[in-house]
């Protein structure tokens, strides 16, 4: 029975997967390249001064070419990005009257 709800998983992910594929980004090595100074994007990093436990955050480059998390202080730095990608759109404007 196991083996049967874990092929059905895998599949529905599998699935899922390539549904939103379009809709993905790429990570993109901090050792390949850095996004443009004070532009927010998304990041991964490893380390975690703050008192929650996310690993993926929205952050810039600061003019020191130091990462920082645009809504805290701007002595919060993170060290350990590893990867960042860009931020999607917002979704369209929608129309605000109601029937």
């Amino acid at each position: 029975m196991s083996d049967l709800f874990n092929e059905g998983y895998e599949e529905g992910y599998k699935d899922g997967v390539k549904e939103c594929e379009p809709y993905m980004r790429e990570w993109i090595s901090v050792n390949d390249k850095l996004p443009e100074f004070d532009i927010p994007v998304l990041i991964y990093h490893h380390d975690n001064p703050h008192y929650y436990d996310s690993k993926i955050e929205v952050a810039k480059i600061d003019s020191h070419q130091k990462w920082v998390i645009p809504h805290f202080c701007e002595s919060s730095y993170m060290e350990k990005v590893t990867h960042w990608m860009t931020l999607p759109n917002p979704p369209p404007k929608e129309d605000t009257k109601h029937e």
